[in-house]
């Protein structure tokens, strides 16, 4: 057990370890509080430019970091944002708290975005287009909450999105995000494979400033996988010439899984076609975001775009008969 004084000027008890240690730091309960968590960095992770990014993040909170689950009538985490800084006793702060995200009872969104995995579970594999397509709202409604306070999420990493039994979607590793504060920005420089912006592919990550126009294109690829049950530059059937390129290159032409006109990623058999199954202004967005974001990325969709058409499709759509 260790003793920690928080930013508010409240002491801690740390309790016992949650999972294993990370790459950045180890997550521990907090004795009497058990709705809250703390995140202490590795020694080695701690330097100015990280305590200056965790000050950020807690005085600029996203308003709704919760949920109603209604089923159980208690609110849930929809963000592990750090709630208040941790200081050691060199004055350093060395972690910050948030709240405690319930795992068990939830799934990496990978594990969702295709049938095959779904089939791992009971609950999930219940989940047919029109609960899929509510779980994208949710995800949409998460990223608007984020962009809302200025942040940008930059790592869509496939295991940092949990949706519960109860179709709540929650970021975990928020600390990863790139923020500001009226001195300067912190940028988020990792990114997953396969998830990241056309304009950003080789530049270092570093140093760059990511603007809101390239979340919306993974934004785009997470409804995409959701809907399809396919990436758009992962999977279809390669007609072009010579060996696939990679999904980056794909990307930055424009290349998706069911681009109409000079495509070469056709729709695999037995797959249904996009555009058989989602509507003509659901397309559109796509378009947007994979080939017209491609020459200008303010022409991608925002979060708030993508959530009244999910609106829209969720209270139109009907089971597809067999």
């Amino acid at each position: 057990m260790t003793i920690y004084l928080t930013g508010s000027g409240n002491f801690i008890n740390t309790g016992q370890q949650l999972g294993k240690p990370g790459g950045e730091g180890t997550v521990f309960h907090i004795y009497g509080q058990p709705h809250m968590v703390v995140k202490i960095y590795h020694d080695k992770n701690i330097n100015r430019v990280r305590q200056a990014k965790v000050r950020a993040m807690v005085a600029n909170k996203p308003r709704q970091r919760t949920a109603l689950d209604r089923r159980t009538g208690i609110r849930v985490p929809v963000l592990a944002w750090p709630e208040d800084v941790v200081i050691q006793e060199n004055g350093e702060v060395c972690g910050f708290t948030m709240r405690a995200v319930d795992m068990t009872q939830a799934a990496e969104i990978h594990n969702i975005e295709s049938s095959y995995a779904r089939e791992a579970r009971p609950w999930t594999k219940e989940l047919e287009l029109g609960l899929r397509s509510y779980i994208a709202r949710n995800l949409c409604f998460l990223v608007s909450q984020i962009h809302s306070v200025g942040a940008i999420i930059g790592d869509f990493n496939e295991r940092n999105i949990l949706v519960s039994r109860n179709l709540i979607v929650c970021m975990i590793d928020c600390d990863s995000m790139q923020v500001s504060d009226s001195q300067k920005y912190y940028p988020c420089t990792v990114f997953q494979n396969g998830f990241i912006a056309p304009e950003l592919i080789g530049k270092n990550l570093n140093t760059t400033r990511r603007r809101v126009s390239s979340d919306y294109f993974n934004l785009a690829i997470h409804i995409y996988c959701l809907l399809l049950d396919r990436h758009p530059f992962r999977n279809g059937i390669y007609m072009g010439s010579g060996e696939k390129p990679n999904n980056g290159t794909l990307a930055q032409h424009g290349q998706w899984r069911g681009r109409a006109r000079g495509g070469i990623l056709k729709i695999e058999k037995n797959q249904i076609d996009p555009r058989e199954l989602l509507p003509k202004s659901m397309i559109i967005l796509f378009e947007r975001a994979f080939q017209l974001g491609v020459i200008d990325p303010d022409l991608r969709p925002s979060a708030d775009e993508w959530e009244a058409e999910l609106r829209k499709f969720i209270g139109d759509w009907k089971p597809r008969r067999q």
